[in-house]
Order: structure tokens, then sequence, then C-alpha cells
């Protein structure tokens, strides 16, 4: 991990990013995922290239099939349910509304549920279960835990791979293919840094969501080595940060016997308060389904709360 929050950019650079993304339409039209052109494979569905759970876009990928695209639909309802929480609270507006928080139930017993809904602005938040939060009048503070529904963590990876390799230039494909294979279950295996590493911004929002590519400037160190590709992906007020897997031009020879050095975005710069660089990394390597609790912290200027005794 890098001490120096400026060490990125002299380790990193950018390559590519939605802010100045021009989608390219070919004739015939071809899957940059598996490859089949129009005559081989259906081009109707409307690709977005970071999913509109993440906020209302209009980034489209013209390269990208209705099959594949159905099957990244189905990754993408599990990092919905990863992600929840932040859209949630934050309000942020998916295709048609924003999306309401439910909890998974103690025991199937629906007593224990929490409910999050968003309505003109305002946030209706109903906690049946007191172990679930703490709140302070006085201080105008609330913690929240989140328990969140069944959902696989790889696949949360793989989603956000996806918006990495649909970002990736063109020229850049072939040196891929064993990624795109990988994320189309062809294949696999694939050496890859399976971890979301996110940063919370206290103070700012963004009006809508981004991603950027970035590339690294030099490989291999005398005793390490830098991941080729790394994602920056920015909605709500969080920034999420992973590492592509290597690619199939990666040199394990030159790589041999160094460890992988991970250097964080500094995503403090968004944050208009702040100056200490915070942020958590989750480990998103298990297959199966899981439960997950998160715990988050607010502060408010104005509530009613209703506390049954």
């Amino acid at each position: 991990m890098n001490k120096n929050v400026l060490d990125f950019w002299q380790k990193y650079e950018l390559i590519e990013s939605t802010k100045t993304f021009i989608a390219i339409s070919n004739n015939p039209k071809s899957c940059r995922f598996c490859n089949l052109d129009e005559q081989h494979t259906t081009f109707n569905t409307e690709a977005h290239l970071i999913p509109e759970l993440m906020g209302e876009n209009k980034i489209i990928s013209y390269d990208e099939c209705d099959k594949c695209n159905n099957k990244f639909s189905r990754f993408e309802s599990h990092l919905s349910i990863f992600f929840r929480p932040y859209l949630t609270i934050m309000g942020v507006k998916g295709k048609k509304k924003v999306p309401t928080f439910q909890s998974r139930t103690e025991d199937g017993n629906e007593h224990t549920r929490t409910i999050i809904t968003v309505n003109d602005n305002k946030r209706n938040v109903i906690l049946q279960n007191l172990d679930d939060y703490q709140i302070s009048k006085e201080n105008k503070t609330f913690t929240i835990t989140f328990r969140k529904p069944p959902h696989k963590p790889f696949l949360v990876y793989k989603s956000l791979v996806k918006i990495a390799l649909s970002l990736l230039p063109s020229e850049k494909i072939k040196d891929y293919k064993n990624v795109f294979d990988w994320i189309l279950d062809k294949s696999s295996e694939t050496d890859a840094f399976i971890t979301a590493f996110i940063t919370v911004i206290k103070a700012g929002k963004f009006r809508k969501p981004f991603a950027e590519l970035y590339s690294a400037k030099r490989i291999y160190y005398k005793n390490h080595f830098l991941p080729e590709m790394t994602c920056i992906i920015g909605f709500g007020n969080v920034v999420v940060q992973i590492f592509l897997p290597l690619s199939n031009t990666f040199d394990y020879q030159k790589a041999k016997l160094k460890t992988p050095n991970l250097n964080l975005f500094p995503s403090v710069i968004y944050d208009k308060n702040k100056t200490v660089f915070n942020f958590k990394a989750i480990d998103l390597i298990e297959k199966n389904s899981i439960t997950y609790n998160e715990i988050l912290h607010f502060s408010f200027e104005d509530a009613e709360i209703n506390i049954p005794r």
C-alpha cells in the first residue's frame, strides 16, 4: 500500500474516463466480450457502461451484445445488494427511482426487518430491532447496522471488472483476452486481486456516476510489481477502486519472487472537508452467497424520531 497519497499519480496514468468517453458503433457491430458480430448475435438492448443502479447516466456501450448484457445483469443484482445502503441513504436515483433498502430478517421474523425509503429527499427509516441502531439526539448522530440480504461477493468483483473492461481501449483488448474469457466463465482461472477498496466521502456527492481506467507506468521493480490496470468508480458519496486481473502479457518470469504493491487512489481529493485518507478493504473472493452486516455512521440537522417504549 502506498503511504504517500500523491504516489498514485507517479505510478499510474489515466488512459480512459467516462467523462471523456466516446462510444463507437462499428459496422457491422461486434461484441468486445464474446467477439460475436451482429450476424451471430443481437444488439437490441441499450447497454450502459456504468450500471444505472449506480445512478442515472447516458454512458452507452455499443459493443456489448444482448447475451452478454443479460449475463452481466445477473452479476449486477449482487452489486446492487452490496451497495444498497449507500444508494438508498444518499438518494441515488437509478433507472426509475431511489431504491428501497430492506434488511434481511432474523429467523424469518418480519418484526426484525429494517426498511429505509426516500421520498421528496426525505429518508424514512423504520428500525424494528433495537440492536440495529444507536441515536444521539444531543449530538445529532446515529449509527445503523445494515443487515444485507444474501449476495455473492465474487460476482460483485466481476461486475466492477466488467465496467473496467468496457473502458479498455480497443487496442488493448487482445492483451486481456484471458480476462474477457474469465468474466464470461469460459475460463475459471485468472490471477486477480479480488478486493474492493471503498472510500465514503463525508462532505460532497457526485452528481453523476463516473469510471476511470489507469495503467501502470512501470510494472516490474526490484522487489515488487504493480498490477497493470486499476479502475476507479465513483457514485453517490462512494469511491471504489479495484485492480484488474493480470493480462496474458504479464511477464511472470520478471515478477518471480516479487510481491504485488497496491497503490491506492487518493479519494480524499473528492471530500471537501477531509485531509485524512480513510478506506475500507473488502475481500470479494467468496463465490457462495453470504450475509454481511455493514455499520454506517450519520449526522443530521433535523429529524422526527419516534422510538416505542
